[in-house]
């Protein structure tokens, strides 16, 4: 509950000299940017198409409340800085006075190996799905889009499905796979997808025009963004289908992205940096 919140928050605010926001989850700003579409399509996207329940979209909803407002205000008043983990949180804090910028989510290069694959006759599609979350990342699209695909290249592609599945194993089960179906309503990757890319595969994500000029990038060079169109996706994979010298390429450029924009190390510092140069002024 927001008051229960609240009495949390005010405790962490009273005993430390410096509070520090992360956006990296929906909240107040970031829903109601969405709700007023300045995404082409967002979180709201299934909601809005009726493909979920209110009751299923209530840890989203919530944000449009004036108890989860009021919390909202109390936490920005009393923070020192916000600071956003990726391009769907960082777009809608744009303007605010006490936003510091985007830092990269960080990942541990050192426990995620590259995964060579070895050719095969058969272009391997990896589709993770949490039933719970089925429509919120648009699994229905990325099914439709496959079921294009087996219809025209059936006999050139393997399709692994995995529902469900403890971390552990999940993270482990796409390893044999050329690429990976991760989520649609999105601009930027979450940790499935960075995780995915850091081992090599060609991860269908959010990739949007801004995520492209945020870190100089050119389409279909290192991810393939997911579009809300099932003809779309399967458009991009037929043309990886058909070009499968690019699997090798952008699986090359994935890990290396990974490495020079999300190396935890590298993140630490940022936040080390963020911190050090706002002390001198708040």
């Amino acid at each position: 509950l927001p008051k229960t919140e609240a009495r949390i928050l005010e405790h962490l605010f009273r005993h430390n000299k410096k509070v520090y926001l992360l956006s990296c989850g929906a909240d107040y700003v970031s829903v109601n940017f969405a709700f007023d579409k300045k995404f082409r399509y967002s979180i709201y996207t299934p909601f809005e198409n009726n493909k979920v329940s209110k009751s299923e979209y209530w840890n989203i909803l919530k944000w449009k409340t004036e108890p989860f407002k009021l919390l909202h205000l109390y936490v920005f008043n009393n923070v020192d800085g916000i600071i956003s983990s990726d391009l769907d949180y960082h777009l809608p804090l744009l303007g605010y006075n006490k936003y510091l910028g985007l830092i990269p989510n960080p990942i541990n290069i050192n426990k995620i190996t590259l995964e060579p694959v070895s050719p095969t006759d058969k272009l391997v599609i990896f589709h993770g799905i949490n039933d719970r979350n089925y429509y919120k990342k648009g699994n229905d699209i990325f099914d439709a889009a496959l079921e294009i695909i087996k219809s025209i290249h059936g006999d050139k592609v393997e399709v692994i499905e995995a529902r469900s599945l403890p971390y552990e194993e999940y993270i482990e089960s796409y390893n044999t796979a050329h690429i990976l179906l991760d989520q649609v309503y999105a601009y930027d990757q979450g940790y499935n997808a960075l995780e995915a890319m850091a081992k090599g595969k060609v991860v269908f994500t959010g990739a949007e025009q801004e995520w492209l000029n945020h870190y100089n990038l050119e389409e279909d060079t290192v991810a393939i963004n997911a579009l809300p169109d099932a003809e779309k996706i399967a458009e991009k994979l037929e043309w990886l289908i058909l070009h499968p010298e690019k699997i090798a390429e952008i699986s090359k450029n994935a890990r290396a992205f990974i490495e020079k924009e999300h190396h935890y190390i590298l993140i630490a510092k940022k936040y080390i940096d963020t911190w050090s140069v706002t002390d001198k002024y708040f």
